[in-house]
């Protein structure tokens, strides 16, 4: 990891407004303390390392993640306007370049941004709120999905929290700092205050009517006639206000008695107020009191490793009326487990110092979204393919599957998905005659998501020329439909059709990379794709043309800019975020059927797209075609490496590796191409065969179909 530089003198200034002003224990202000800490506990790690406006070479194999290193919310929280807005300014000035450099723009997600507030966007961000609207970021947030009802699609005022959202701990005071707080104020203070908080009971809850109200109404209404219980929406100014508002000793005097009822009770209430969380669930649990964990939307930090469910009790809204049963049927010697499990939990969520626990919480769960393969992916290959691609040291992949889940957004009008799948595994044999025959002499792996494959496809596994060809099957049962995501308590939405398969090869070249990671990987679209020569050397050959360098080579799925394109303009414009169209510009999109890189290089674009694919809105996942997402990551890496990544033009005039038959390029197919009655194979204007046909079945290329199936026997093409 590395801190964008610039922010020192910015960040030591407004930690000493803050010190100046003084935030005392019992002020709402310290829960965002942990910006500090997290900050201090990156500065000190031992992974990070000097910055570099550069983006690291595109075969790196561990992630490099961006520090934004400016506690936004703290910066906003100072009292005094004037030095905040100087503040700002400052802010603005050091952020404006960096929010438009092409390493913010096109590496999205693996910058790390504070933003523990759930105020206004503009509020926090000022001027630079745009900047952070792409999903792909990582926030460090107190909120999780859906956490905040403010935001969501449409409503662009408040942060809306996604899957790569990484949910923070909440500050809170240690018993020690609250034993010494207790000694600042006088005995009538704090009777002052009780007689508004109250003392305790066995279920306690004493909250505001103003946030999250009508939810509270309904809990206080639950317990009304519960002699064991004590919870009431406040009548006086501490509750029926907003707490911030009293002045710093009143302020103080609530925080220490509501403290001392949690200390006094067994179970405390946690409800939603205006957002799903609050810091009263850790206020609870620091004193010993069992939280009670009512607000559905409610992420929990570590929620995929903490044993959470051990710790507080959690209780669905929609059945607030049986919640009095279930609390009287905990036993004592189940509360005191709670209690226990919960001390021990605690400690890993605690603020301790600059360097405790929750920081490292925080950061590890920042390192799983690292590089967009699927967790637990590995032993997706099989030894001996390994072992064979490293011999080789190059591999051409496909995905072929008859599930319904892969055949969605590929069904033609009036096909059936299981249609769809039988075409599939049809087209798959076909593709994979053609290159047995095509001159290549390396492994071939066919990822699919069935359990049980088409008797068709097993029998494929009968090859064993050049290294074997390998069925990676069951993915869809084996593999996760979407990237890794920060911890969730729902299940997100997950890919279909041609855009899962960015998973699956992001999880089979995690893998590979460790083994081969400079071999040559080309993934090819099996299900209208013919070869008449090796797609490989002939891919290569046409890539070193362009770059001695590349790391991965693209063709275009056509001459024209994408945006005049009839499919990228139905999705790409409104499914990609404005830093990849900006990175799009005037090119074609790219054909996402042919794609050649290095295992290392090929393994970061599926990750990429994977990742873009997976925080796109769900309407662009119903599309279920890679195309538009694929198109984004192509031409954001290749503004960070322009020397590593390729795209090789449509035009058989200009090369003869590949040539896309679609609708779009119509004009080369008139212009160049040729069909040979003597050889039988479809050739470039100056008589070489093409090595890669792709779209050659469709409808308006009918004699480019007939032709090939003619002398499909004489060529052994799909003999």
């Amino acid at each position: 990891m590395s801190l964008y530089p610039g922010f020192e003198k910015l960040t030591a200034e407004v930690l000493n407004v803050i010190s100046e002003e003084n935030w005392p224990i019992g002020d709402q202000r310290r829960q965002f303390f942990p910006e500090w800490m997290l900050l201090y506990h990156f500065a000190l790690h031992p992974c990070r390392v000097q910055h570099h406006s550069n983006s690291h070479n595109l075969t790196r194999a561990t992630p490099h993640f961006y520090i934004v290193p400016m506690p936004w919310r703290a910066l906003s929280s100072i009292s005094d306007e004037r030095q905040r807005e100087h503040m700002f300014g400052s802010a603005e000035k050091i952020m404006g370049p960096i929010a438009r450099g092409a390493l913010f723009q096109n590496d999205p997600e693996h910058h790390v941004v504070l933003h523990t507030s759930t105020s206004a966007l503009s509020s926090v961000f000022r001027r630079l709120s745009n900047a952070f609207v792409d999903p792909r970021t990582i926030f460090l947030h107190l909120e999780g999905v859906e956490g905040d009802p403010r935001a969501g699609p449409g409503k662009n005022k408040y942060y809306n929290a996604g899957s790569r959202t990484v949910t923070v701990p909440y500050f809170v005071e240690s018993p020690a700092c609250m034993r010494e707080a207790h000694a600042q104020l006088n005995p009538i203070e704090l009777a002052q205050a009780r007689a508004e908080t109250g003392t305790g009971a066995r279920v306690y809850m004493r909250a505001s009517a103003k946030k999250g109200g009508a939810f509270r109404k309904l809990l206080a209404h639950v317990f009304a006639n519960d002699a064991a219980a004590d919870v009431q929406l406040g009548a006086k100014a501490t509750r029926q206000g907003i707490i911030e508002k009293l002045p710093a000793r009143a302020q103080l005097a609530t925080f220490l008695a509501t403290q001392d009822a949690f200390a006094n009770s067994t179970f405390c209430l946690v409800p939603p107020g205006i957002t799903a969380t609050s810091k009263r669930l850790y206020e609870a649990m620091v004193v010993g009191c069992v939280p009670v964990l009512v607000s559905d939307k409610y992420v929990l930090p570590g929620s995929r490793i903490l044993p959470w469910d051990r710790a507080i009790v959690r209780h669905r809204q929609a059945d607030a009326q049986t919640l009095p049963t279930r609390l009287i049927a905990i036993s004592d010697a189940d509360v005191m487990e709670y209690r226990r499990v919960g001390a021990t939990l605690l400690r890993r969520l605690r603020y301790a110092d600059a360097g405790g626990s929750a920081a490292s919480l925080v950061w590890n769960e920042i390192a799983r979204l690292g590089n967009g393969a699927p967790i637990g992916a590995l032993d997706v290959l099989p030894g001996k393919l390994k072992a064979a691609v490293a011999t080789s040291g190059q591999l051409v992949m496909t995905a072929c599957s008859a599930s319904a889940t892969y055949a969605a957004g590929q069904q033609k009008s009036g096909s059936t998905a299981a249609q769809t799948g039988r075409a599939s595994v049809q087209g798959c044999i076909r593709w994979h005659r053609s290159l047995r025959s095509s001159g290549y002499r390396g492994p071939v792996a066919i990822a699919t998501g069935d359990a049980v494959p088409p008797q068709e496809l097993l029998a494929l596994m009968a090859d064993r020329r050049g290294g074997g060809t390998w069925l990676l099957r069951d993915l869809e049962a084996r593999l996760p439909r979407h990237v890794p995501v920060a911890s969730l308590e729902r299940t997100l939405p997950g890919l279909a059709g041609n855009q899962l398969r960015l998973v699956w090869y992001a999880a089979i070249l995690s893998e590979l990379e460790v083994y081969a990671p400079r071999a040559n990987v080309l993934a090819l679209d099996a299900r209208d794709v013919v070869l008449q020569a090796d797609p490989i050397a002939a891919l290569t050959a046409a890539a070193t043309r362009l770059s001695e360098r590349w790391q991965l080579a693209f063709v275009g799925d056509c001459l024209t800019p994408a945006l005049t394109d009839r499919y990228f303009k139905a999705w790409g414009p409104k499914c990609l975020p404005p830093s990849a169209l900006a990175a799009l510009g005037q090119s074609p999109p790219v054909n996402g059927g042919v794609v050649l890189g290095k295992a290392q290089a090929l393994r970061r674009l599926y990750a990429k797209a994977a990742i873009l694919a997976s925080a796109q809105p769900t309407a662009c996942k119903e599309g279920a075609r890679e195309q538009h997402v694929l198109t984004g990551a192509a031409y954001e890496l290749r503004a960070l490496h322009p020397r590593s990544v390729v795209v090789v033009p449509n035009n058989i005039g200009m090369q003869t590796a590949v040539f896309n038959m679609g609708v779009n390029n119509e004009y080369v197919y008139q212009r160049h191409l040729k069909l040979n009655e003597r050889s039988g194979f479809v050739e470039g204007p100056a008589g070489q065969k093409i090595a890669i046909l792709h779209q050659f079945e469709r409808r308006n290329r009918a004699p480019v179909f007939e032709f090939l199936q003619r002398h499909a026997t004489r060529t052994k093409a799909w003999s």
